[in-house]
């Protein structure tokens, strides 16, 4: 009889286990289930900063790009005036001096 009580015993904590198990299985598949959840929220978070980072590059540069230009059409514009100036000048000494040789 005292076999019989072993093998009751031994069952019976068998289920004991196996209860044990399955509640750490659920709690397992809980915190996984969390984990995704969470990294999913994660990726997310860090594709949005992403692009917030790209465009904030892009607005950057775009405005760079501007200044740049702006800087480089002033300075155009001064070369211009300073040539003009200086085609003018030598342009009334050209005049005077085809006229000087045409007319005696």
């Amino acid at each position: 009889m005292q076999g019989l009580g072993l093998v009751k015993s031994l069952a019976e904590r068998e289920r004991e286990l196996a209860k044990k198990l399955e509640v750490a299985q659920r709690a397992a598949e809980a915190k996984l289930k969390e984990a995704q959840v969470r990294a999913a929220r994660i990726h997310e978070e860090s594709r949005s900063r992403l692009l917030q980072t790209s465009e904030e590059a892009e607005r950057r540069t775009a405005e760079e790009e501007a200044r740049v230009l702006g800087a480089a059409v002033a300075e155009g514009e001064v070369q211009v005036r300073k040539i003009r100036e200086e085609a003018e000048g030598n342009l009334d000494k050209a005049v005077a001096y085809v006229l000087s040789k045409v007319v005696p």
